[in-house]
């Protein structure tokens, strides 16, 4: 079963290095959860921060895709 790792990304700041593996069936399904940890870290982070990223990596820790939520105030 391939095992997908989520880096996560505020503003300009480091990314994350996930180290856990989480086994998923597909690219879909590990979408899917990053859809999840993007709606639970939302509630908490973007009152501090304007972006959030989410980066989905492989086992062999290549990326294969990134979430961006961006809040942008207009003034």
């Amino acid at each position: 079963m391939p095992q997908f790792h989520f880096d996560v990304r505020y503003d300009d700041e480091a990314w994350s290095e996930d180290e856990e593996e989480i086994d998923f069936a597909s690219l879909e399904e590990a979408r899917s959860e990053a859809i999840e940890l993007m709606a639970g870290l939302t509630a908490n982070k973007l009152r501090e921060y304007r972006t959030l990223m989410i980066g989905v990596r492989n086992d062999q820790r290549t990326p294969l895709l990134t979430l961006t939520l961006s809040l942008i105030p207009e003034e």
